[in-house]
């Protein structure tokens, strides 16, 4: 609800140019995360035990966000010689400080549901909440740059991680080397990089192609359905540590019971509202942003079909996952960017405004349809298989 309150109000005061610059710090840090989410949080949830995820975890991650935050300041730096439009030198040089702090945060969040400190999670997310209500109003009041706004998340983010670093609980005694997890890394990260293509990395590829304003379109119309992302995140944080112990416990039936109940959760709180954005975009629209954004109606009734297929598709990755058949995530992952730039590539010239969105579509499209064939074979293949701890 922060980021979605954030994007809304900075939509509607920051100027459209400013608006897309904040945008590709958004894009970046949401990247980055990517990044972090296969190098670190998966393998911490596929290794973790009842006591929380393995300190080994926490050094690589340290480590991770110092050179992302390197790369990108170098890339703020460098620009110029590079020739990198100054809309990217700007957001790379704001998304720097953002990451450190919205990655550390997202890892102490993901730690705490670990060790089942829900008071905890409350209590960062609340941090979370009332700062960004505290920094989107001086921006909306006051300030109203993407500088200014870039600072408020930075300060948000940094507030909640150092909540969640206080609340959690002492860290278990270190079993985990994670070389001898280096293939099942190797494996996430592969998969990683076509996933950019069709989700986080696309608003860079907008941003690329076109302009800052394209970018404003793409993020503002985001906005409609950013409350089914949140839902997905807040269900992954306890289905991916649920499904692994339910494996662990009772085979693959555990698992496929887990997974049901994730799809039918999903669907039953995150269907009726889509249905109401796509028939209620016409006059949403409109109303919250007038004519700022042109083309933002077709625009929102697309990312209500995206919004869709990443409803079900969540399931389907916690099952490969904790199959630990990360191979098999990176084809499907594969296939599904290659529908991405085959559907951007022909919309490109007749709908421009929806094409990137529509590109998404066809990614998760096809890359969930490999994702539950492949899946379905092996429920079916072992029903009696148990999870060996490692």
């Amino acid at each position: 609800m922060a980021t979605l309150a954030q994007l809304f109000v900075y939509g509607k005061v920051l100027a459209p140019e400013a608006f897309g610059v904040f945008g590709l710090v958004q894009g970046t840090y949401l990247l980055t995360q990517g990044v972090q989410r296969s190098v670190v949080v998966l393998p911490m949830i596929m290794t973790a035990h009842d006591s929380g995820g393995d300190p080994a975890w926490a050094r690589l991650n340290a480590m991770l966000l110092a050179g992302i935050a390197a790369v990108l300041a170098l890339l703020a730096l460098a620009g110029g010689i590079l020739g990198i439009d100054v809309a990217f030198r700007t957001a790379f040089a704001l998304a720097a400080p953002c990451t450190l702090a919205t990655l550390s945060y997202e890892f102490g969040r993901r730690t705490l549901f670990l060790q089942q400190r829900p008071r905890a999670v409350l209590a960062a997310a609340a941090t979370y909440f009332l700062s960004t209500a505290a920094g989107v109003s001086a921006v909306a009041i006051w300030l109203r740059n993407v500088e200014a706004a870039a600072a408020a998340l930075f300060l948000a983010a940094g507030a909640a991680w150092a909540v969640a670093w206080r609340l959690r609980a002492p860290a278990p005694l270190g079993s985990v080397r994670v070389r001898d997890h280096s293939g099942m890394i190797g494996w996430n990260l592969l998969s990683f990089l076509p996933y950019t293509v069709y989700n986080n990395g696309m608003i860079l590829i907008v941003g690329a192609l076109a302009d800052v304003r394209a970018v404003a379109l793409f993020a503002a119309s985001r906005l409609f359905t950013a409350p089914i992302q949140t839902l997905i995140q807040a269900i992954d944080s306890v289905d991916k540590p649920r499904a692994r112990r339910m494996y662990a416990t009772e085979g693959l039936a555990g698992l496929s019971r887990s997974l049901n109940r994730t799809r039918r959760t999903l669907l039953a709180l995150g269907a009726p509202y889509l249905v109401v954005i796509l028939l209620g975009a016409g006059v949403l629209a409109p109303w919250l942003f007038g004519d700022r954004y042109p083309g933002m109606v077709n625009a929102v009734r697309m990312w209500a079909a995206v919004s869709l297929l990443m409803l079900l598709g969540q399931p389907l990755e916690t099952g490969l996952l904790v199959l630990r058949k990360s191979n098999l995530f990176f084809w499907t992952r594969s296939l599904a960017a290659i529908a991405a730039i085959a559907a951007l590539l022909s919309l490109r010239g007749t709908l421009p405004q929806v094409a990137p969105i529509a590109a998404l579509a066809a990614g998760w499209g096809a890359g969930g349809a490999l994702a539950w064939i492949l899946l379905r074979s092996r429920l079916q293949a072992h029903p009696d298989t148990i999870l060996r701890e490692s």
